[in-house]
């Protein structure tokens, strides 16, 4: 439901995409059911569970596209589908996942769920005359209760150069 939610939607220079306003309140009748959610520090059943791979997935997308992060934040407990400091939690009303197309021409989305696979597939489509390439790194940290992540968005010209490279998040994780 959340896949087909996203699924071809195209933003344009300059526009930003809220997950919660794309997605709105998740509840039975919009169609979520319950499933598993990180809640008060604990896993729970709740109704539009399992929605962040979603986000998560979005967001790594949105980085190695370079678009502008606007909102994120991480969930309460690591995830076992992307490394540490690339997910992006939500829930309703907050956190939300925002970003923003900043670059010259116009996006496009594509979600779906591939079920022979059992893989959520997240394209996103656009422009890209300058011929950049992003590439993420992490790092990690032990805590007394958890762990720390550190990500690093790297950007590089057509050529292989270093453009920019800056610390995208700090993360916090309990365990």
């Amino acid at each position: 439901r959340a896949a087909a939610s996203i699924n071809g939607l195209v933003l344009n220079p300059g526009e930003e995409f809220s997950y919660n306003k794309t997605l709105g309140q998740r509840t039975t009748a919009a169609g979520y059911q319950a499933a598993g959610a990180y809640s008060g520090g604990q896993v729970v059943s709740e109704i539009g569970g399992g929605i962040c791979q979603v986000s998560s997935t979005l967001y790594y997308c949105t980085l190695i596209s370079n678009l502008e992060i606007v909102d994120r934040s991480c969930h309460y407990f690591g995830v076992p589908y992307l490394p540490a400091g690339l997910d992006a939690t939500v829930s309703w009303p907050s956190p939300d996942f925002k970003f923003k197309n900043n670059g010259q021409y116009p996006i496009k989305i594509q979600a779906s769920v591939d079920k022979t696979a059992n893989a959520l597939v997240v394209k996103i489509y656009g422009s890209n005359p300058e011929g950049i390439r992003v590439e993420m790194t992490t790092s990690t940290w032990k805590l007394a209760d958890g762990y720390g992540a550190q990500s690093v968005r790297t950007v590089y010209d057509k050529d292989g150069n270093v453009i920019s490279s800056k610390n995208e998040a700090k993360s916090r994780y309990y365990y």
